[in-house]
């Protein structure tokens, strides 16, 4: 295998299939495994621009490559690999451990090849990076696409190279001054999935309708938000990134990038970034295209950052009848005090309207809600419960359902990690946090734990550590209790669901107790003790908990 360029996707811990390893709930915001086999979308992008600029280009996915093979060794996949240039992908914080890993095995086997490292993450710590990893040659700082271009070319100047950080010669730690974020972002292509290898579980989702196969592009780079702990905040894309303005992509791009993806079997997209951020005449010439024209998906969702008024919905609706059409919107509170802090200022009433009128015309609505944010309470989760009970009761039409499946649907995940570069990181007492991890050191040394109770980044000003991790497997419990009391889940669905709770908390106490323990080889035993008992345990089903419970209740002898 001999390439110009090989990016490799990082499994979120590097060696999460040789140890007890207790990923807890930190997946649940998405459909993908703890493992966070999902490639960041500029992956895609720099590929293919390097690729048409004739240089040999690959993508290997080693998350889903070590997730689906027990046999694949990474290390040996790496060492028979031939090229110039390795990119590393450190954009989302939960992969500090396992990016810098593979960082370290590129270059103990390919001494004489250039490590490069990009993304959110490696942007905020790029000088702790470079600094202390000897391994990295190279940090490209924010967008990427022009900077790995030129850098690519080994004849041109390192030092005339925007975005850059990088060793010299001599070992001496220099930057560009020079700084590129891409103005025109249509000429870019974000669907080349031939690229990438392996991609099944990427690009696959199982449902009720069977396997489906999606992707996603981008409306836009940049945001006109500044919500707190969004590492995609138009704070961060101005600090870190240097972007003066958001680009959007044209209408054209985008219905071509339908129909490549289409072509490709593709029958689900999502379009992240709210269109209405292009203004009304942006939104409106974007719908009226995607309506009259042949796009080959099936589904397409689409995000919203606040609610729809009836011009845009009704949009929507006319869509929605020559396409199956989703929204997504994330209020992440109940509380409209917390959601305002969050950088989310609209009121549950504008909601809820929305949520009617999607629910009246069969337009599917994810509603999806964080805990642990700022400012928030057991007071201020009640307020959660009751506008889900209120969105959810928006399904049934005199007790019964008003179509097969509900339409609006609200989802629930924790944050757990705090986004490096967010407004709430930069500035936490402003926004209500209390940073546990400061540098890329304390992501790599939290996320090495097998413990997720251990990968907790931040405290809140109202909330301690213990709160945050507690208060979710309460609100689970309630809401398990109204969906079973309205017929939404079965008697052996609901018992199932607060059975494996009881087996979260079970295990969340028995974490929490083993934190305490210095003695590092009597620590390692306790987790071994408790992976054990839940692997033997797998097939219990129903009858988990309480095999889970007895066998849990040996761990005290150790």
């Amino acid at each position: 295998m001999n390439y110009d360029l090989v990016f490799l996707h990082p499994p979120s811990v590097y060696d999460f299939r040789k140890k007890p390893w207790f990923p807890g709930y930190v997946a649940g915001i998405t459909r993908f495994t703890p493992v966070f086999e999902a490639i960041p979308i500029g992956f895609i992008s720099m590929a293919e621009y390097a690729e048409r600029h004739g240089y040999k280009v690959k993508i290997f996915n080693l998350g889903e490559y070590m997730l689906t093979n027990p046999k694949f060794d990474p290390e040996e996949f790496i060492k028979k690999i031939q090229s110039d240039f390795f990119g590393i992908g450190l954009h989302f914080c939960v992969h500090s451990q396992g990016a810098l890993e593979i960082a370290r095995i590129c270059k103990l086997h390919h001494e004489d090849s250039n490590v490069v490292v990009g993304g959110l993450t490696a942007t905020k710590f790029s000088n702790e990076l470079i600094m202390n990893h000897h391994y990295v040659d190279y940090v490209i700082r924010g967008e990427g696409e022009i900077p790995l271009l030129k850098l690519l070319d080994t004849n041109y100047p390192e030092e005339k190279i925007p975005n850059l950080l990088f060793r010299d010669k001599e070992g001496r730690i220099k930057e560009s001054r020079l700084w590129w974020s891409a103005e025109d972002i249509n000429k870019f292509d974000y669907t080349r999935l031939d690229l990438v290898d392996p991609k099944n579980l990427l690009i696959n989702i199982y449902t009720k309708l069977g396997n489906i196969k999606q992707w996603m592009i981008p409306i836009c780079r940049g945001c006109l938000y500044n919500c707190a702990t969004c590492g995609g905040s138009r704070y961060t894309y101005s600090h870190m990134f240097h972007r003066k303005r958001t680009a959007f992509r044209s209408k054209e791009k985008i219905i071509e990038d339908l129909q490549k993806l289409s072509d490709q079997g593709v029958e689900s997209v999502f379009l992240f970034g709210d269109v209405r951020m292009g203004g009304k005449k942006y939104w409106k010439s974007l719908l009226k295209t995607l309506t009259s024209s042949d796009i080959g998906v099936k589904y397409l969702t689409m995000e919203l950052f606040t609610p729809g008024n009836m011009e845009f919905l009704s949009e929507i609706v006319r869509l929605n009848n020559s396409i199956k059409v989703g929204l997504s919107i994330s209020p992440e509170s109940g509380n409209e005090m917390v959601r305002t802090a969050q950088g989310r200022p609209y009121t549950n009433e504008s909601l809820i309207k929305t949520a009617k009128y999607c629910s009246k015309n069969g337009i599917r609505l994810g509603v999806f809600f964080m805990f642990g944010l700022a400012l928030e309470t057991e007071e201020s989760l009640e307020d959660t419960y009751n506008l889900c009970v209120k969105l959810i009761d928006l399904n049934f039409e005199n007790g019964s359902l008003l179509y097969s499946q509900p339409v609006i649907r609200p989802q629930f995940g924790e944050m757990l990690l705090l986004d490096p570069g967010s407004p709430a990181f930069d500035n936490p007492e402003k926004y209500g946090y209390k940073l546990l991890f400061k540098t890329l050191q304390d992501y790599v040394n939290g996320l090495s734990s097998p413990a997720w109770s251990d990968w907790l980044s931040y405290e809140t000003q109202t909330s301690t550590r213990r709160e945050l991790l507690e208060r979710p497997r309460r609100f689970d419990d309630k809401i398990i209790s109204y969906y079973h009391s309205i017929g939404l889940i079965s008697d052996e669905q609901a018992e199932f669901a607060h059975r494996k709770n009881k087996i979260g908390r079970i295990i969340l106490e028995e974490l929490e107790t083993i934190r305490k323990i210095k003695q590092v080889k009597r620590k390692e035993k306790r987790y071994w003790a408790i992976y054990r008992a839940l692997k033997s345990s797998d097939k219990g089903k129903l009858s988990i908990f309480w095999r889970i419970k007895k066998k849990l209740g040996i761990l005290d002898l150790l």
